[in-house]
This record gives structure tokens, C-alpha cells and sequence, in this order.
């Protein structure tokens, strides 16, 4: 309240402060700024979203389809459907492989599950189950004993390991009894960050070594790095875009191609990328989903967006924030005080046939299970 100052030895009012004209104008400034949604401070407040309690809390795993399902671990295993009351939600299943669940992956045929004995990072196990009731533990004999990182591409499971020691780091995947090495000797940094399959081509990517291809899991083993891919070795995962295998960096960097080789197509300054991609599609419009992770600022997480074209390719490799034009989300502010504060493991659009909505998730890495639902982001209940 601004009042006025009566001088006691005068019966005038003395003139108003100086700065009292200012300040009234300047708050009527910020009023009609903030009304009409360009005062960046009252803009942000309008679209802050009350946090919700996820059900699936700390860093759940990757978000697999399983037998027209939905599943993602963390330390438990939830499974999304139709439990009859006609709408999909999450629940804890009563049956899951011996241990705690860290990771899962699917080959389609089978769910595999990564788990550990408590906190010891050293006893771990792979799981497989046909029907995600029955589990059987696959056999490694490898001096490889840690397991970390699991994948599938083309009927495939391959999962990254290193040695006790954390000195040596290999590749091993699933020959249907065991698991068997096909690449070791990639050294303290050597792990596995992806897979992917196009046409008879099975692609993997290894961190500080590059991008593999061969037609089976056994020639990889003798697979050299494709030209390109191991110009910058910080990949951190790959996906099938429409024939083109697009990989990002932990160096800010987006590389495309196939087995001919790849090259450098953007390099975005200090936005690094998780390895979290994901393609999304409603009513015509594609986009490849980036989960992303900056070195400074506030709403500097979550995810990026890259159009694609009307049949799902690849096209000018443009990232933008959510929010803009076509998009995931109709509000980029209320995106940013929500999950652009958090960084994304996984993302996964629901199909169709599971989830009418097609609802979009994300596994964070240490703040749970999120989807958005209702035109806002925020951790699934």
C-alpha cells in the first residue's frame, strides 16, 4: 500500500515520493504482463502441477510390451492391462523372478528380467519366462559375473557384463541355455547401450567403442565398428527410425546410418542424451521422442522432440521442446515444471490395443513411474 506522508508542522500534504509513480505504474505493468501471459515469473506459477505419490517409485527400468502388455521393473514387477474395470492401470505382480528387478527386456517371445541379490551389485542374475509367471535363471560361467544392461533386437537378448574387478567389460547374449560371450575385452568403460535390428542386420551399440552390425549374434564377435560410429564413442543408444539407425551421444551428438557407415548429423552444445527414444505418432503426426540431460540450468531434463515425416522418417533432424506446434504436450510451460525437471530412462507410447488413450510414460531415473494423462505430466499412482 502506497501512502501518502503529511509533514506534522504543515496543514498541506507534502508532493508524492518520487518513486511512488513509478511503482504504481510498474505494478499495473505486471499485472497486464501477467495477464496476458508474458510475465515469464506469473506464467510459470499459473502452470505449476501438484506433484502426485508415484506407485512405482525410484528409477523403475525400461518400459517393455510383453503379450499385449505393458511391464517395467523396479525392484518388483508391474504389469499395465485391463484388470475389469475396462481402463489399463499398473499393478505389483504377485509372481517375479528371485531377487530385486533392475532391468527388463523383451525379445517377444520371451520377458527377461535383470535382477540383484539386495544390495550386492555383484550377485546378479538373468531371467527368462514365456508367459512372465514361470522364471529360469540362464547360466553364466563367463568371467563376466556382473551383469548390467539389457536388450533384445531381432529375437535376441544381449545383456552388458563386466568383471569382478570392474576393469573389463563384455558383450554376452542369450544362445536359449546360457549366456555366451561375443565380444569381451572392451575395457573399464565398454558398456552396452543398445540394439536394434534392420532387415537381416542386427546393430548394437557399445559405449567407448562404437556401433556393430552382422546378420547373427555370433558374427558380431568378429564385427568391426561401423565407419563413423566410433567417431564419437560416448553413444548411449540406438533405434530403427523407418530403415536408418539414428544413435545419440553423451557428447551431444546425433549420428544416423545404416551398415554403410555413419555420419554426424547435429551436435547441440551442452545437451547431453540419455540413450531414452521412443517413436510417438497421433493423429498423423510423427515424432522421435530424446530424453536429454544438461549440465546446468533448472528445466534442463526430460525430453526433446524431433518431427518426423508423415510416414514416420527421418527428415531435417530439428529437436525441439515440447509444447511447440504438433506435440505431446498442449502446454510447454506446465511440461517444464513437470517432468522437464526430472531426467528420463525410458519412454514408451502405449499401443492402442492395450490403452485406447495411447497413454505416454516415462521412467525416471530416481523419482519414479510418470504419464501424461490429462494434459499434464505427472507420477503414475
Amino acid at each position: 500500500m502506497i501512502r501518502r506522508i503529511i509533514h506534522t508542522h504543515k496543514k498541506t500534504a507534502s508532493p508524492r515520493l518520487p518513486g511512488a509513480r513509478f511503482l504504481i505504474l510498474a505494478c499495473i505493468a505486471v499485472l497486464c504482463f501477467a495477464a496476458c501471459g508474458q510475465n515469464p515469473i506469473f506464467y510459470e506459477i499459473s502452470n505449476e502441477v501438484e506433484p502426485k505419490e508415484p506407485l512405482i517409485k525410484g528409477a523403475p527400468s525400461q518400459i517393455v510390451e510383453f503379450q499385449s502388455k505393458l511391464y517395467v521393473g523396479r525392484k518388483n514387477l508391474y504389469v499395465y492391462e485391463d484388470i475389469g474395470n475396462g481402463k489399463p492401470e499398473w499393478t505389483k505382480m504377485d509372481v517375479k523372478p528371485e531377487g530385486e528387478v533392475h532391468d527388463i527386456a523383451t525379445t517377444g517371445s520371451h520377458l527377461y528380467a535383470l535382477t540383484m541379490d539386495g544390495s550386492d551389485y555383484r550377485s546378479t542374475k538373468l531371467w527368462k519366462s514365456a508367459d512372465a509367471q514361470t522364471w529360469v535363471a540362464l547360466a553364466n560361467t563367463t568371467e563376466y559375473s556382473v551383469l548390467q544392461g539389457a536388450y533384445a533386437a531381432g529375437g535376441v537378448l544381449f545383456i552388458g557384463a563386466r568383471n569382478t574387478g570392474n576393469n573389463d567389460h563384455a558383450i554376452l547374449y542369450d544362445n536359449g541355455t546360457s549366456l555366451v560371450p561375443i565380444k569381451t575385452g572392451l575395457g573399464s568403460n565398454g558398456r552396452l547401450t543398445g540394439a536394434a535390428i534392420e532387415g537381416p542386420n542386427l546393430y548394437i551399440s557399445i559405449l567407448d567403442a562404437g556401433i556393430f552390425s552382422a546378420t547373427s549374434a555370433a558374427g558380431l564377435a568378429a564385427a568391426q565398428a561401423i565407419d563413423g560410429s566410433d567417431i564419437s564413442q560416448l553413444i548411449t543408444g540406438i533405434i530403427n527410425v523407418q530403415g536408418t539407425i539414428l544413435a545419440v551421444t553423451n557428447d551431444e551428438k546425433i549420428y544416423a546410418g545404416t551398415t554403410a557407415g555413419f555420419s554426424q548429423k547435429i551436435s547441440k552444445g551442452d545437451m547431453k542424451f540419455t540413450g531414452a527414444l521412443a517413436l510417438w505418432e497421433k493423429n498423423g503426426t510423427h515424432l522421435l521422442l530424446l530424453g536429454i540431460d544438461y549440465q546446468s540450468g533448472s528445466y534442463t531434463y526430460g525430453y526433446r522432440e524431433m518431427l518426423l515425416t508423415s510416414t514416420g522418417e527421418l527428415s531435417d533432424y530439428t529437436l525441439r521442446e515440447p509444447g511447440e506446434d504438433a506435440s505431446t504436450v498442449t502446454n510447454r510451460s506446465r511440461y517444464r515444471s513437470t517432468l522437464g525437471r526430472h531426467v528420463v530412462r525410458s519412454l514408451m507410447q502405449t499401443p492402442f490395443a492395450i490403452d485406447p488413450e495411447q497413454t505416454l510414460f516415462a521412467s525416471t531415473q530416481k523419482d519414479g513411474l510418470w504419464s501424461y494423462r490429462d494434459e499434464e505430466w505427472n507420477a503414475e499412482e
